[in-house]
């Protein structure tokens, strides 16, 4: 049951930065760009995607202030975000990769 529980506070979680990102991104005007940065410690990654393998596990990809490849693993719910709509940056959309859901037997 508590297990459950967990699980469905980390889909919500999941659900809410999939669908806020893409509500974002889809209000863009001509020449506007969104960035997302994840909060990495000391550092900051811009954000290029996320693979939720489960739904409390988040694995964040991007690329740092040298512009190194860097991810970030960490719980949903630890997750910290900026989202930026700026002008004269490249647009590049944010992916997602979600959980699969389990099928459910009859």
């Amino acid at each position: 049951m508590m297990r459950n529980m967990v699980a469905q506070q980390g889909k919500n979680l999941v659900e809410v930065i999939t669908e806020r990102v893409k509500t974002l991104e889809s209000a863009l005007q001509d020449g506007e760009s969104l960035v997302v940065f994840c909060d990495a410690g000391q550092e900051q990654i811009r954000v290029e995607g996320f693979e939720f393998p489960n739904w409390h596990l988040a694995i964040v990809s991007g690329t740092d202030a040298q512009d190194n490849k860097s991810y970030r693993i960490e719980n949903v719910q630890d997750i910290k975000l900026t989202c930026k709509v700026v002008k004269g940056v490249e647009k590049k959309p944010i992916g997602f990769i979600l959980p699969k859901e389990p099928e459910k037997t009859k």
